[in-house]
């Protein structure tokens, strides 16, 4: 059905793979991301403000249980890095959610979803970040899968739940927040025709990419096939 990039970039870039009924997805994709974050315990005035940069690839199986709803489960890896804070290290990070697919079969649509994220990373000083949360957001589509393309763009709000860096030997906790808990979303999908050679049924290769602008700011592409 849908497939997510990797690293928790929560918002689904891809709807719908197929016109009627149950499909299945599996991707692999990779991004890059920054997060605009906020230390909760710092003094008034002092220096709040950190940069979190991430990267890696993944892979994503997607389920659409009709043309209107559908699931997905992302893992991957993760590379951190917060600079503010002398941190990088390694890890992985997993997301999954629902997905409403509002007017299916029209050109113009409305796609809805919720999810949940969770990351973790590890230094060579025994340092550690770790992160969870939840993501609501809608879009307006444009497209159906027999048009071979398909786009949306939207927004999406982010429910802030631990996300936490460890440093100095996991001696010091530090509690990070978005200062603006929310995120312009786009992005599009290009779908192959039928592998089978029965029009729009059967195996489908798709590329996909999509942007989010706000409390992250990533770019990421996906590539895979439905069944």
């Amino acid at each position: 059905m849908l497939l997510l990039a990797a690293h928790a970039l929560a918002a689904p870039p891809l709807p719908q793979v197929a016109a009627e009924g149950f499909a299945l997805s599996l991707a692999l994709s990779a991004s890059e991301a920054t997060d605009t974050l906020v230390d909760t315990e710092c003094a008034p005035g002092g220096n709040c403000e950190a940069l979190r940069h991430r990267g890696g690839w993944g892979g994503t199986l997607g389920l659409q249980i009709t043309p209107v709803l559908g699931a997905w489960l992302h893992l991957g890896t993760e590379t951190v890095s917060v600079q503010q804070a002398e941190f990088s290290g390694e890890g992985f990070a997993g997301d999954g959610g629902v997905l409403l697919n509002l007017r299916p079969d029209a050109p113009v649509g409305a796609t809805v979803w919720a999810s949940g994220i969770y990351g973790y990373s590890q230094s060579t000083g025994s340092n550690t970040a770790r992160r969870w949360g939840l993501r609501a957001g809608g879009a307006a589509r444009f497209g159906v899968p027999d048009d071979q393309f398909v786009s949306w763009v939207g927004s999406e709000f982010v429910v802030n739940g631990d996300d936490e860096l460890s440093v100095l030997s996991s001696t010091v906790s530090v509690p990070l927040a978005a200062p603006i808990p929310a995120n312009l979303v786009a992005g599009f999908s290009l779908l192959g025709e039928s592998m089978s050679g029965l029009g729009t049924a059967g195996p489908r290769l798709f590329l996909a990419g999509d942007v989010s602008v706000g409390a992250e700011s990533a770019i990421r592409i996906s590539l895979g096939s439905s069944f």
